[in-house]
């Protein structure tokens, strides 16, 4: 982004709400970051890293990942959570990323600072635009909630180490809302997905009362990841993943859960499934139809050694 002086940051003060920002959108379920960047070329170097399909056209993450803060200069804290490091590990290069909206799509994110840094980055961004904003759901002074439409971005370079990136750049509804050339925000930088949106397919009206301006299309999920290893040798707890390949819309059917975890008790052997993510009409947790919240392997056992001695006791 091209560098302009304190005086030309623009600030937008709207009076939309987010019912307003929404009208016409339908939200759509299914969906973490972490699916999401499965569908964007994964460079690790510095160029822009495009995505195929999904909410995305763009999905930059800049330097090596880690597993924790300050391990890499990015991680995952959640499949919907990504972290950025203020990293010393070194070297001078932080974390970096850059989300740009797809046309069709609205996003709702949130950013969040985890403290104040050196440099006066945080006193000058609260004076930069209110929660009255239009496309600002929620500002306080750690944490900024927006809805983003196609076209929108948000870009954070924390120590300004990443060519191709801003220090902070954010545009919502179409508005640059700020954009900040010369103060690093030196501190850790957390961006959480929170719901995504498409518009609501227009319906026409018939004799019949109207039929849906597209066809349903059923979310489809990819094949699961390979399981973690047991967290205590051949037992304790271990994990797999899928991700939405095709989200649901126009009223299709909702995705299937898209995390197992396995636990396994290390005395008696005996395991339990339980499953999450996906979405019931576009909130919460899905299973498959023929899945529970939770698999209790371990109440079929109890029921089944029952069932065993009830036929004993009727055979004496």
């Amino acid at each position: 982004m091209a560098n302009v002086p304190d005086s030309l940051f623009q600030t937008h003060v709207g009076f939309g709400s987010e019912t307003s920002v929404l009208e016409g959108w339908t939200q759509v379920s299914g969906w973490t970051l972490k699916s999401i960047q499965a569908l964007c070329t994964d460079s690790g170097s510095s160029t822009t890293e495009t995505c195929s399909s999904g909410p995305f056209s763009e999905f930059t993450i800049r330097g090596t990942e880690g597993d924790a803060m300050d391990d890499g200069r990015w991680w995952w804290v959640n499949d919907n959570q990504l972290g950025l490091s203020n990293y010393d590990g070194g070297d001078s290069k932080s974390g970096a990323m850059k989300i740009k909206v797809r046309d069709g799509y609205q996003v709702k994110l949130e950013f969040k600072f985890e403290t104040r840094g050196e440099y006066g980055f945080q006193d000058r961004f609260q004076d930069q635009f209110s929660d009255t904003s239009y496309g600002v759901v929620s500002k306080d002074s750690d944490s900024t909630i927006v809805i983003l439409k196609g076209g929108d971005y948000l870009e954070v370079d924390i120590d300004s180490d990443w060519s191709g990136i801003a220090r902070f750049d954010i545009k919502v509804q179409g508005t640059d809302l700020y954009t900040n050339t010369d103060k690093s925000i030196d501190d850790e930088v957390y961006i959480s997905l929170i719901d995504v949106y498409e518009e609501t397919p227009d319906t026409g009206g018939s004799d019949t009362g109207g039929s849906s301006g597209s066809d349903p299309v059923n979310c489809v999920v990819s094949a699961w990841s390979e399981w973690s290893a047991w967290s205590d040798d051949e037992c304790g707890t271990r994990t797999r993943n899928r991700t939405v390949t095709t989200p649901a819309s126009g009223g299709g059917s909702v995705c299937a859960h898209l995390a197992e975890e396995e636990t396994k008790d290390c005395d008696t052997g005996v395991t339990n499934i339980t499953t999450s993510g996906g979405g019931t009409g576009g909130e919460g947790d899905n299973n498959d139809a023929d899945d529970d919240t939770k698999t209790p392997f371990l109440l079929y056992g109890l029921g089944g050694l029952a069932f065993v001695a009830l036929l004993i006791t009727l055979k004496k």
